[in-house]
């Protein structure tokens, strides 16, 4: 079975992100993001996860919102994955396919 994990940013490297990573390590999910800091991930020791970005925002609220939840409703992975898991309120805003 592949699984998807949506995650708002990951721009700093806090305790939700955290939790992602290390989800994703232990159920062998794809973690789906905007702003990846991929440094950090390598740093914390999760450079193993498949981290697929999709793209930058502003760095300036609320047009970083507003262009995540854009990247994030034009996103589609219905025929790649079998079951998503959806962090914060941004990532269900692809939730219409899949």
């Amino acid at each position: 079975m592949k699984i998807a994990i949506f995650h708002d940013y990951f721009g700093a490297i806090g305790g939700g992100e955290k939790l992602v990573l290390m989800l994703a390590k232990y159920i062998n999910a794809d973690v789906i993001t905007t702003d990846l800091n991929l440094e950090s991930i390598k740093k914390m020791g999760y450079s193993d996860i498949h981290i697929i970005s999709l793209g930058k925002t502003p760095k300036v609220p609320p047009l970083k919102q507003i262009s995540a939840s854009f990247l994030f409703a034009t996103c589609d992975f219905s025929k790649k994955y079998d079951f998503f898991i959806f962090f914060r309120k941004l990532g269900a805003f692809c939730c219409k396919k899949t």
